[in-house]
């Protein structure tokens, strides 16, 4: 007995209820076959087709229902969302806009309208159409949750923190909400509520790795060492490849003195993901920070202060402020810039951010002879300043950009002030090429108590004690370079 359109669709939906897509598409052809316009089974078809990678026959069937209803809404967001697919956003995002204006009640055609403007990086266009529908359908939770992302991405923290508690007063068990929630109090300063959040989303999903790695941050930063050792471990335990939390494993067993165990931590990390550049930097540092005690422990005559592991150093010398001079090769500046360096803003926890970039903190390590030549003349500045050996702990250079900055920040680490060692540490910078002095923000470097504003001059060289805080702002149309050392006196 031949079937009917109508038996044929209902025979179509069951087997895509089931999940069984072959049966699906063989049933969507057949209604096709006998009436070939029918939209319902041109659109689900396309659907399938889509979901099988099918792509060029699934735009043609969207493409064919629009031909006769250009405003049909299910057409134009599938329609989009293939287009998203292929990294196509400026193509997509029109079809998105027709399927709202087509029946604006559907919260995915929303969501997938503003995932789109993200991915296209117009995230105030995000934001207002957010907002928009926000106003229309209050009850839409995942366009909330979407929006506190985008405001967090806008550095609007405070403001993404009223949505993602909306978001939660709207589901509790929203646990995704929880966990952002708890990213922005942390970033915040507001420890104890951030702890709070992440322990409610582990409440609500147990096995989140993720939201264990986070806890443990937080903990981490309240100097709850073992219950943060526990957190990652619990995060590696659900998720053996996990290297974010195998890196910060490691910064735990360093904390704790365990330097082997911390150096397995970051080596696994960096095994996992090759370039890690963070596990890399505290492998680096870590091995450096052991050496430099080994230095000091040889150096310093042994007595009744420094038996324990805590290192009292002699009086800070007195340099508040050196500067000198270096004529700068256009070798060297043509060198650095073929040198990989990571953008600013895709640095973590650091003070740099904008429009520029930084190499890693081994510059004098890079067999380039005029980088030897440079980090030779440099180093004999540093020992004549200081009047002792040194021991340098860090060698990079920045790029700035218009639209560039360091924030206010000073170069002294918990190792230095566990091991009393701020009046042994200091900060060089060396300017290579000024930018553009002729705008707003010149890039004059601010040091604080007490408080001086100095604009470089090209080849001027800097020694200041690494525990001054310091700033920059820049705006030139010129990139700005500088070569940056922090370095301990070895006395």
């Amino acid at each position: 007995m031949k079937l009917t359109v109508n038996q044929l669709l209902e025979k179509a939906i069951i087997a895509n209820q089931h999940n069984n897509l072959d049966e699906a598409e063989r049933f969507y052809q057949k209604i096709l076959e006998i009436e070939p316009a029918h939209l319902v089974a041109n659109n689900n078809l396309a659907v399938i087709l889509q979901l099988k990678d099918k792509l060029d026959e699934a735009e043609f069937l969207y493409q064919k229902i629009i031909e006769t209803q250009p405003t049909h809404p299910d057409a134009n967001h599938n329609l989009g969302a293939l287009k998203v697919s292929q990294n196509k956003i400026a193509d997509a995002l029109p079809f998105f806009k027709i399927a709202l204006e087509g029946n604006s009640n559907i919260e995915q055609y929303w969501i997938s309208y503003i995932d789109a403007l993200v991915k296209d990086n117009k995230l105030e266009e995000a934001e207002t159409i957010s907002r928009k529908a926000i106003k229309l359908k209050p009850e839409f939770i995942k366009v909330h949750f979407n929006l506190g992302f985008i405001l967090n991405e806008l550095k609007k923290p405070k403001e993404a923190e009223v949505i993602y508690k909306k978001t939660i007063t709207l589901k509790p068990e929203f646990v995704e909400a929880h966990n952002n929630l708890g990213l922005i109090l942390k970033d915040l300063g507001r420890l104890d509520e951030a702890k709070s959040c992440y322990e409610k989303a582990i409440e609500l999903k147990p096995d989140f790795a993720e939201i264990y790695n986070n806890l443990g941050e937080v903990q981490h930063l309240l100097r709850e060492n073992q219950k943060a050792k526990s957190c990652y471990e619990k995060a590696i335990a659900l998720k053996p490849n996990f290297d974010q939390a195998y890196n910060n494993l490691g910064t735990i067993f360093k904390d704790l003195k365990e330097y082997e165990k911390a150096k397995s931590c970051y080596e696994k990390a960096i095994e996992l993901k090759p370039d890690f550049n963070t596990a890399h930097s505290n492998l680096d540092v870590m091995l450096k920070q052991n050496e430099l005690l080994l230095i000091i422990k040889q150096t310093i005559k042994q007595d009744e202060k420094n038996k324990t592991d805590n290192l009292i150093s002699s009086s800070k010398l007195n340099i508040n402020q050196f500067t000198s001079y270096r004529s700068v090769e256009s070798e060297l500046i043509n060198k650095l810039y073929k040198i990989n360096a990571t953008p600013l803003d895709k640095l973590e926890k650091d003070p740099r951010y904008g429009n520029g970039r930084s190499s890693n903190y081994k510059l004098f390590e890079n067999d380039c002879s005029i980088i030897k030549t440079v980090s030779k003349d440099l180093i004999n500045i540093m020992k004549q300043t200081v009047k002792s050996d040194i021991y340098i702990m860090e060698s990079f250079f920045n790029i700035l950009s218009a639209g560039s900055a360091l924030k206010r920040h000073c170069h002294i680490t918990d190792f230095d002030k566990f091991h009393g060692l701020n009046n042994q540490k200091y900060s060089l910078t060396y300017y290579l090429s000024i930018g553009d002095q002729n705008c707003n923000e010149p890039g004059v470097l601010t040091l604080y108590d007490p408080e001086e504003k100095i604009l470089p001059t090209e080849g001027m060289i800097m020694i200041f004690p690494a525990d001054r805080m310091h700033s920059v702002v820049y705006d030139g149309k010129i990139d700005r370079i500088m070569i940056g050392v922090n370095f301990y006196s070895i006395i």
